[in-house]
C-alpha cells in the first residue's frame, strides 16, 4: 500500500463536534505523521488560500451547505488538494456522487477506524498525484504542439521534385536534403515505408483528396523521429504539371507524452478500479453479515411461537406450523445471502465446482433453465482474485437475467486457452434497445472489473432476441 512519510496539513470540515472529536481520535491512532490539523464548522470557515493542507476531509451535512455542492465547492477552492467525504449510511448515494465528481475516497461514518482511515489517507494522496501527473503531461502535450515548427513542402509529381520550406531539418544541411522523392522515401523506416508509399499512390491516382500519415523518418544522426504529413492535390495548371503541397510535422515529443500519458491514465484507472473493487467486496461482507445478525429476529421470532405451543395446549399445532416456516424461511434466507454477499474461497471446493454449484442453484429455484459448457480450464494458472473476479461476473450477469431479461433458457460457456479466459452469458429473453438504454450499475460493475485486468466486455442486445455477454480476460 502506498504510505506517505511527510508530515500531513490537515483540513477536517464537520459540524458536529462528537464526530470531530471521534474522527480526530482515530487520525491519532494511525501511523500517518501530522503537522498541522485544522477545523471548519462549516464551508464560510473553510479558509480561502490553501496554507499547506495537503489533505482534506469533508462532511456532506453542513449548516451552510449540502451534499454534493459542498464537495462543489470545496472542490473548486482546492483543485489540487485530494478530498476525502464522510458520510452516513444515509447520504452513501451522494458520496458515491462525489466521487464521479473528483473526490478521492469517501468514508462512512459507522464504519470508520484508524485502519481504514490510515489506508484512505495513502491512497487519495497517490490517487491525486497520479491525475495531477496527467493534466501536467496534458499540459506538456499541449504547449508542445503549439511551438512545433512544421516542414512545409511542395512536390511536383511529374518531374518527381520536391522543394522544402527549411534549407535543413532534423540535423541535415541544406547540401545534404536532395530534392529527389527518392531521398526522402530512403529515410523512411522500412516498416513504415509501404503503408505510406500506398497513401500516397492512393492520392496521386485519384487526383484529389488529401494525403495524412504518420511514420518514422530517420535524422541525420541516425536515430528516428516520429513524422505526421499532410498534403493536397493542386489543381492542373496551364502547363499540365501536378503538384501536391503540405507539412511535415516532427510528433517525436508528443508521441513520447502519448505513451507517458497512457501509463500514467492506465496506473490511475488501476487505482480506482481496486479501490471501487475492495470497496464492493468489503461492503457486501459487511452486509452479509449485518443481515446474517438480522436472521436472529426471525428465530427469536421461532421460540416465541415454540413456547407459546408448549404452554396453551390448543395453538400448539399452529404454532408449530408457524415455527416450521419461519425456520425454512430462515434456512433459505442464510443460503442466498452466504452465496451472494460473503466472498466465495475456492481452496476447497475449487471455482469450477462453485460455478456448477451456482447454475444448480439457480435451475432449481429461477423460471429459467441454464445450460453451462466449461472446458480446457486450469484453476492453478488463476489466482484467487482473479477466480472470485470471475465469479462475481457470472453472478452479477444472472441476476440481471433473473431481474431483467424474462428468459427461458440462458447458455453459460467458459473456456480457457493460452493467451486468455473467455466467458459468455447468453439468453433467449426480451433483450433491449443498446441505443436507448445506458448500463445500469450491474453491467458497470462487470466493465470496472474486467477493465481492472486489462480485460474486455462486450454485450450485444436487440428488442425481442435476448442478450449476450462476452467477457475476455488475459491469463
Amino acid at each position: 500500500m502506498p504510505h506517505t512519510n511527510k508530515p500531513l496539513t490537515i483540513l477536517i470540515v464537520e459540524d458536529n463536534e462528537g464526530d470531530f472529536f471521534l474522527f480526530e481520535a482515530y487520525l491519532r491512532q494511525t501511523n500517518v505523521p501530522i503537522k498541522n490539523l485544522y477545523h471548519a464548522r462549516s464551508l464560510a470557515d473553510v479558509p480561502t488560500e490553501e496554507r499547506g493542507i495537503d489533505l482534506v476531509f469533508l462532511d456532506l451535512s453542513l449548516p451552510d451547505s449540502g451534499g454534493v455542492e459542498s464537495f462543489i465547492s470545496l472542490n473548486q477552492t482546492f483543485p489540487r488538494i485530494p478530498i476525502v467525504v464522510l458520510s452516513g449510511l444515509a447520504d452513501e448515494g451522494m458520496a458515491l456522487e462525489c466521487i464521479t465528481q473528483g473526490a478521492q475516497d469517501y468514508l462512512l461514518k459507522n464504519e470508520l477506524n484508524e485502519r481504514f482511515l490510515e489506508k484512505s489517507i495513502n491512497y487519495s494522496i497517490e490517487r491525486k498525484k497520479s491525475l495531477e501527473e496527467i493534466r501536467s503531461i496534458n499540459r506538456q502535450y499541449e504547449l508542445i504542439g503549439n511551438v512545433t515548427e512544421d516542414v512545409i513542402w511542395n512536390w511536383e509529381i511529374e518531374p518527381q521534385r520536391i522543394s522544402y520550406g527549411k534549407k535543413s531539418f532534423l540535423g541535415y544541411s541544406d547540401t545534404e536534403i536532395l530534392s529527389t522523392l527518392d531521398w526522402w522515401c530512403d529515410k523512411i523506416h522500412p516498416d513504415d515505408k509501404p503503408h505510406v508509399m500506398q497513401k500516397i499512390s492512393a492520392v496521386v491516382e485519384k487526383r484529389q483528396g488529401d494525403l495524412q500519415v504518420e511514420y518514422r523518418f530517420r535524422s541525420a544522426d541516425n536515430t528516428y523521429q516520429h513524422m505526421y504529413s499532410r498534403g493536397v492535390i493542386l489543381p492542373t495548371n496551364n502547363d499540365g504539371d501536378r503538384h501536391m503541397i503540405g507539412a511535415m510535422m516532427n510528433i517525436t515529443e508528443q508521441k513520447k507524452l502519448q505513451e507517458k500519458l497512457l501509463a500514467a491514465q492506465i496506473n490511475f484507472q488501476r487505482q480506482i478500479t481496486e479501490a471501487v473493487l475492495l470497496g464492493q467486496e468489503k461492503q457486501k461482507e459487511e452486509i452479509g453479515k449485518e443481515l446474517h445478525d438480522n436472521i436472529n429476529q426471525i428465530l427469536a421470532s421461532v421460540k416465541l411461537y415454540l413456547e407459546t405451543g408448549l404452554g396453551n395446549a390448543s395453538l400448539k399445532d399452529e404454532m408449530l406450523m408457524m415455527s416450521r416456516k419461519n425456520i425454512l424461511y430462515a434456512i433459505d434466507e442464510i443460503r442466498k445471502l452466504s452465496h451472494s454477499l460473503v466472498p466465495p474461497t475456492f481452496n476447497g471446493l475449487g471455482f469450477v465446482d462453485a460455478v456448477r454449484n451456482l447454475v444448480e442453484e439457480l435451475n432449481a429455484t429461477s423460471q429459467f433453465h441454464i445450460s453451462l459448457s466449461i472446458s480446457a480450464f486450469s484453476e492453478t494458472e488463476l489466482d484467487e482474485t482473479k477466480k472470485l473476479m470471475i465469479f462475481r461476473i457470472i453472478q452479477e450477469q444472472l441476476n440481471n437475467i433473473i431481474k431483467y431479461a424474462k428468459a427461458q433458457e440462458v447458455r453459460l460457456t467458459l473456456a480457457m486457452t493460452d493467451m486468455a479466459i473467455k466467458l459468455s452469458i447468453s439468453d433467449d429473453g426480451i433483450g433491449f434497445d443498446m441505443s436507448k438504454k445506458s448500463k445500469g450499475i450491474g453491467l458497470k460493475n462487470i466493465d470496472s472489473r474486467v477493465a481492472y485486468y486489462s480485460g474486455e466486455a462486450n454485450l450485444y442486445s436487440e428488442p425481442g432476441k435476448g442478450t449476450t455477454l462476452e467477457v475476455r480476460l488475459p491469463v
